[in-house]
């Protein structure tokens, strides 16, 4: 059983390699290998929210520590933990190194980059982890010679078990809680995957695509792209590459929403605002709300059907994922008390998922088959 077991979590594992393996592909100069060596402990799945900045300073470096996606970390994703590092010493001239602990007490697997930081300089990096929700614990630290400069063992706060099936979906907009309804809607209904949105501004938006890989989908509504850096932009058209999936709500600021795309990335034409009366399509009942929206021509786009009558939805596929534009405002009063929005968000999600996605989900509910059994097993290692 040891060994079907250990067979499970190695599938899941190489699932997740292949899914990011575009972006780590894409790093820097500086892209973190993966290193047998130092230490061990226990396993857990969840998402965790709250504040992730750390503070350590010891031989003339001071090092702020964060990870996740605006502190969300995914038990089923690449994480990335970035250091900033200020050098009020000599020069350093080290590896940085991310060790997660394994089964086997004492032992674990470290990522690790190079990184040189002149006297009085600062340099900020970026390590990706995969599957750091799954962890307790994990260690930072920064080695110069044989010397460890920098030592910090990191409590995540992960409980076991706790929220395994839940999957990132980001969101920009100036009014993020018109859309809290998409908060744990069921993503896949055959998996049990479900959404935990996380808000993000132009300020903590990533600038890479690494640090998006454990997000699934990202709702933009009612949110000016033209305001995110050249950078920004790349990097959600290389997530959607990779197999993302983007949802772009006009309403009636349809300019500003599709701003930061209208480089030949995205064929609309826009003609105007109008508003449109939409009702649920599953349910014949459903009652008719009037919304902002916009008149919009969609070259590359196909209609997307059984969500919505009287508004229109496109998927345009790019790479491995999706483009899903709507003509209408997801983030309206009127949908907010709509009593059709919970299963409204679930269909959305639900009909416009990738290929590459869904697969995802499918090895992981395989190797959720044996979980329990996994986490107790787990529940007995050290520590590192």
């Amino acid at each position: 059983m040891k060994k079907k077991k250990k067979i499970i979590i190695m599938i899941v594992f190489s699932i997740l390699m292949i899914f990011t393996s575009c972006s780590k592909s894409s790093s820097s100069e500086e892209s973190s290998t993966s290193l047998q060596s130092v230490e061990g402990n226990d396993l857990e799945g969840n998402v965790l929210k709250g504040s992730n900045l750390i503070n350590v300073e010891e031989n003339g470096l001071k090092v702020q520590i964060t990870y996740g996606l605006n502190g969300v970390i995914s038990g089923e994703a690449w994480t990335p933990v970035k250091l900033k590092i200020t050098n009020t010493g000599k020069k350093f001239d080290g590896i940085a190194t991310i060790t997660l602990p394994t089964e086997e007490k004492g032992k674990g697997v470290a990522y690790k980059k190079n990184v040189t930081v002149p006297q009085n300089g600062s340099k900020t990096i970026s390590i990706q982890v995969p599957s750091l929700g799954n962890f307790s614990q994990f260690k930072v630290e920064l080695i110069e010679g044989e010397e460890v400069k920098i030592h910090k063992r990191i409590q995540t706060g992960s409980n076991i078990g706790e929220n395994q099936n839940q999957m990132i979906t980001g969101v920009l907009s100036d009014n993020i809680s018109s859309l809290n309804y998409f908060d744990g809607a069921i993503i896949e209904n055959r998996y049990g995957m479900y959404s935990n949105i996380v808000s993000l501004t132009k300020k903590n938006f990533p600038e890479d695509t690494t640090s998006l890989s454990g997000m699934g989908f990202l709702i933009i509504n009612q949110f000016d792209t033209g305001k995110l850096s050249k950078k920004q932009v790349e990097a959600i058209k290389e997530w959607v590459e990779q197999g993302g999936v983007l949802l772009l709500s006009a309403g009636n600021k349809a300019e500003e929403t599709f701003s930061g795309f209208l480089d030949g990335y995205l064929n609309v034409e826009i003609k105007g605002n109008s508003k449109k009366k939409i009702t649920y399509a599953k349910n014949k009942n459903s009652q008719e709300i009037v919304v902002d929206g916009s008149s919009l021509v969609i070259e590359d786009g196909i209609a997307v059907k059984g969500i919505i009558k009287g508004g229109n939805i496109w998927k345009i596929e790019k790479g491995n994922g999706n483009i899903v534009v709507m003509d209408f405002d997801l983030g309206s009063n009127e949908i907010g008390m709509w009593q059709d929005k919970i299963e409204f968000a679930q269909t959305l999600f639900q009909k416009t998922l990738s290929e590459t996605i869904e697969n995802y989900l499918r090895n992981v509910y395989m190797g959720g088959v044996y979980t329990q059994d996994i986490q107790k097993a787990l529940q007995f290692y050290g520590n590192i």
